[in-house]
């Protein structure tokens, strides 16, 4: 009976989505937030649904109502979040995070509901996009995405209408619904560099933001997770900063990248000359390296020493390393070295100078 239950509905969702779509996305919403009396198998059900809203409305996703002026769009999950490396903490809070979702039925038996707002912060580049990418593979469910810098258009009594308009559009069907750099809007309203209408918009953000259901999963990612106003903190059920990669982070993702086609000297080497980088930027930096190494028909490995030359953050001791194993290694001159460089002959060969002591008094020890 449950089961013919589910199809009944779902076929109404179905049929009805097209000749008045707007009505029946408020009563699918409203049925996955407050299951009806007598659903036992509260999961099945809002999945039966979601899958309905799912079918239904996939063909118009490329063709989202313009509320806000292209700003928003619906995106199928990037494949790479399922290989993205997440720090070890972060990861099991996401986890975590997915398993509340996928234990709905026994949390609501207990008279608690999962979490559904999760704030991330960290530096560019650490996964916080990815994050929601991965939670909406995780949980297949399509993403939403709303960047809120562009969405702050120069008509700012505009922008509350169309944060508004995009918040119910998030939960006219169940989805990951993704508020990309949320700083833009929701920074502290005592801020004196911003003008009055813009601190209002902040209150549009709280009234959403205190109406949010359940139904669907609402990520908002920040760079300046200090800038927000502490009202907009106290609002989502999770709030995580996620670090730049440890040492042996660095060195998974290299690993990941390059394969077996470094040795552990050279890998070790090139976390070392990439200390501080974010995990975006440690990928795009490997990839770049494979691309040239591949193009110009050289070895990884003479390919990576050459890019790493060109690195405007590493450190002296390392660019010394990496100046030996050119020479020793690779086989070029210290003139052909200075020239990749661009710097000095003879500043080269003080570094080869310095590294082959390095080297010699670690040998002795």
């Amino acid at each position: 009976m449950r089961h013919g239950v589910h199809l009944a509905i779902s076929d109404l969702v179905k049929a009805g989505i097209s000749a008045n779509p707007i009505a029946v996305e408020r009563l699918a919403n409203q049925l996955l937030n407050e299951t009806p009396t007598g659903i036992r198998d509260e999961v099945s059900f809002r999945a039966s649904l979601s899958r309905a809203l799912s079918t239904s409305r996939a063909p118009d996703r490329d063709m989202l109502r313009s509320v806000t002026s292209g700003s928003h769009r619906w995106l199928e999950p990037s494949p790479e979040a399922r290989l993205l490396r997440f720090n070890g903490d972060f990861h099991a809070r996401l986890e975590m995070f997915v398993n509340e979702r996928n234990a709905t039925g026994q949390l609501r038996a207990a008279g608690l509901e999962p979490s559904s707002k999760l704030l991330i912060g960290g530096a560019p580049g650490v996964g916080k996009t990815m994050s929601a990418h991965w939670i909406a593979d995780r949980l297949g469910l399509p993403l939403l995405t709303l960047n809120l810098a562009s969405t702050l258009s120069s008509f700012l009594g505009e922008s509350g209408r169309n944060i508004a308009a995009s918040f119910q559009e998030a939960q006219s069907t169940e989805c990951v619904f993704l508020l990309d750099e949320f700083d833009a809007l929701a920074k502290r309203r005592d801020d004196s560099g911003d003008v009055g209408e813009l601190k209002r918009l902040v209150n549009v953000m709280l009234l959403e933001l205190d109406e949010w259901r359940g139904g669907s999963i609402l990520v908002a990612a920040t760079n300046h997770l200090q800038l927000l106003d502490e009202a907009v903190n106290r609002r989502f059920d999770i709030a995580i900063q996620v670090p730049l990669p440890s040492a042996a982070e660095s060195a998974s993702i290299v690993t990941q990248e390059f394969g077996n086609s470094l040795d552990p000297e050279l890998a070790k080497l090139t976390v070392s000359a990439l200390r501080g980088a974010s995990n975006s930027d440690l990928v795009r930096f490997c990839r770049s390296t494979h691309r040239s190494a591949l193009v110009e028909e050289k070895s990884i490995a003479d390919s990576l020493l050459i890019a790493l030359t060109r690195l405007d953050r590493i450190d002296g001791p390392t660019r010394d390393e990496v100046w030996l194993r050119l020479k020793v290694d690779s086989g070029l001159s210290s003139r052909r070295i200075a020239e990749t460089s661009q710097l000095s002959h003879d500043a080269v060969n003080d570094g080869i100078n310095r590294a082959k002591g390095r080297s010699n008094g670690r040998d002795k020890r």
